[in-house]
């Protein structure tokens, strides 16, 4: 049975060929579900008023999110000693 694709809101405004997932996280599958990661996997789920800047999704380098929020949503995935490794 054919699944929706969870980027597919995403992608209605973010162009993967410009900015989609680069490095390994483009090829690399969720721990939870083994899955390949989408969008929703580190950013979340946006919100109806997404585009007009609400604090929805997760958006890295971005002052709205403390580091903590941000290393947060990393931890969902990796160990501190992955990240340190990977570091």
């Amino acid at each position: 049975m054919p699944q929706r694709n969870p980027d597919g809101a995403c992608l209605q405004c973010h162009k993967p060929e410009e900015e989609g997932m680069k490095g390994k996280h483009a090829k690399a599958m969720n721990p939870q579900n083994r899955q390949p990661i989408t969008c929703t996997s580190c950013h979340g789920k946006p919100l109806l008023h997404h585009r007009e800047g609400v604090k929805d999704v997760m958006r890295f380098n971005d002052p709205m999110y403390t580091v903590e929020q941000q290393n947060g949503v990393c931890m969902s995935c990796h160990t501190p000693k992955q990240l340190q490794k990977a570091f």
